[in-house]
């Protein structure tokens, strides 16, 4: 069995990992997940502050059936046709939308997470399915 005496020196380059958030991890890459039974969809913290969640009261959902994408715009506009509202309740960030996900025949079985992207040619926030 080797010892290392640990010194300042010999753990200089590592860097000590602290957990963060509830449950002692908090994703720092933006992910949305959709939530098997109950069709919502959940933007983590890290997604919600890439998108200014805060800023906006409605959901706006996208389906490109050719390449299997959702896309996702923000909106305040009350009026907005296929607005869904975002439910910001003890820090989430959910939208139902069960509907929308059987409309365009998306398996919502099990519960699924995924890297949130900006499409800069649609001017989307968009998940590959």
């Amino acid at each position: 069995m080797i010892v290392i005496e640990r010194t300042k020196e010999n753990i200089m380059a590592f860097k000590k990992y602290e957990a963060i958030g509830r449950g002692g991890e908090r994703s720092l890459t933006p992910k949305v997940s959709i939530w098997a039974k109950s069709g919502l969809v959940n933007f983590n913290r890290a997604a919600a502050e890439k998108c200014n969640l805060g800023d906006y009261a409605y959901l706006l959902l996208y389906f490109d059936k050719d390449i299997n994408r959702i896309g996702f715009a923000f909106t305040n506009t009350e009026g907005e046709k296929g607005r869904r509202r975002i439910n910001k309740i003890s820090g989430r960030n959910t939208c139902s939308v069960r509907g929308f996900l059987n409309h365009c025949g998306v398996d919502f079985d099990e519960n699924k997470k995924y890297d949130l992207i900006f499409d800069k040619e649609n001017g989307l926030y968009v998940i590959q399915l």
